[in-house]
């Protein structure tokens, strides 16, 4: 079976699992999912100001419930809040210096993971 086949066969079956999971889902859980798929231009404008590093009230990272969506948004929170501490450190080091490798394989392998999470929630 090849890599793409695998893939599709895993993307059908997911999709046919949330199919079953949407259908269980209590009328209030429905509407707290679809308000995330339907993320308005205020929700873009809170993703903005955190990418921004923009303030926000310290407790609400302290916070997320036991839900996939609140601990998604915690994770993201402290992956910005990290990704920020080593922007700082960055710029100011020599911009022609090196870093090592394993370091940059990281960054290279968090930055696609990233981007794949975001087409999937955008696509």
């Amino acid at each position: 079976m090849s890599k793409f086949s695998s893939f599709k066969e895993s993307q059908l079956l997911f999709e046919n699992w949330r199919g079953h999971v949407n259908e269980a889902l209590s009328p209030e859980e429905q509407e707290a999912v679809d308000a995330v798929k339907d993320l308005d231009s205020e929700g873009e404008a809170k993703v903005a100001d955190a990418l921004s590093g923009g303030e926000e009230d310290p407790m609400s990272l302290m916070e997320d419930g036991h839900t996939d969506v609140a601990s998604a948004c915690r994770r993201l929170k402290t992956s910005i809040e990290d990704a920020q501490e080593m922007l700082n450190v960055l710029t100011q080091m020599d911009q022609e210096g090196d870093l090592p490798s394993w370091w940059m394989n990281k960054a290279s392998i968090a930055s696609d993971y990233l981007n794949k999470m975001r087409d999937y929630l955008l696509h």
